[in-house]
């Protein structure tokens, strides 16, 4: 009986440390997993797997020792009794008997014993699946913006007024235009304005310019040709002077 004793709580010893190792091993695996390391956290897995049938290994050791115990302490106590029986046993192997049958029973029904966690596996359902992480999604090219109407007043020299609507307005640096707006240049004067879909136009004294409406982009040649032609269609007056931001021209 000492022999199973020792033998038990060696099994106790590797079965305590055999668990530690495992729970090291578990977070090491959840981190993997949570880092989207699948290719580790899949080896850890496999270790795992290792660890847990080494602990399932150890508990039926540990199982079959304390049957071996309480066994080897039945025997001694029907042993005693046997003595008893014919006079020879002594108070001393009596309390011997009752302490062995008492020291295993309650290491049968310890909750090693009792409890089946350690005998199945560790894992769950998704800990089977080790799919790599979803690409992140291409990045989405953006369209350029569509220009934007109108323009704006960079320079003006003498008197200039702006016509909107049924209301007219002295122009200033700056003064933001809108289309259909009509741009009416005094008599040695000069208004510098930018068109956002075409670039810098130059409009001279006794000149009236109409603010033109968005148009569709073009893109084949003679484009900036074609947008010269539809700033002249708004011109009332001797001289207009327009400058794409493109690298074109055209003069009217």
């Amino acid at each position: 009986m000492q022999s199973a004793g020792r033998s038990i709580w060696q099994l106790f010893d590797q079965f305590n440390a055999t668990i530690k190792t495992a729970n090291a091993q578990k977070s090491s695996y959840r981190q993997f997993r949570k880092d989207g390391k699948m290719a580790e956290a899949e080896n850890m897995a496999a270790q795992l797997d290792n660890t847990w049938s080494e602990l399932n290994s150890l508990q039926r050791q540990i199982v079959s020792q304390t049957h071996n115990g309480m066994s080897a302490a039945n025997a001694w106590c029907d042993a005693v009794a046997s003595m008893t029986a014919v006079g020879c046993s002594t108070s001393k192997a009596q309390a011997s008997c009752a302490k062995s049958q008492s020291q295993w029973s309650k290491q049968s029904s310890a909750p090693i014993m009792t409890k089946t966690q350690f005998a199945t596996t560790w894992r769950k359902p998704e800990d089977y699946k080790f799919d790599p992480p979803p690409a992140p999604c291409p990045a989405v090219e953006q369209a350029s913006p569509e220009p934007r109407p109108g323009g704006e007043v960079r320079e003006i020299r003498g008197r200039a007024f702006v016509v909107r609507g049924m209301r007219s307005y002295p122009v200033k640096v700056g003064m933001k235009l809108e289309p259909a707006d009509i741009i009416a240049v005094e008599e040695s004067s000069m208004v510098q304005i930018y068109l956002h879909e075409s670039g810098v136009l130059k409009i001279t004294e006794k000149t009236k310019f109409e603010i033109p409406k968005p148009q569709a982009p073009e893109t084949e040649p003679g484009s900036f040709v074609k947008i010269g032609d539809a700033l002249k269609k708004g011109l009332q007056g001797p001289s207009l002077e327009v400058k794409c931001s493109g690298g074109g021209g055209a003069r009217g």
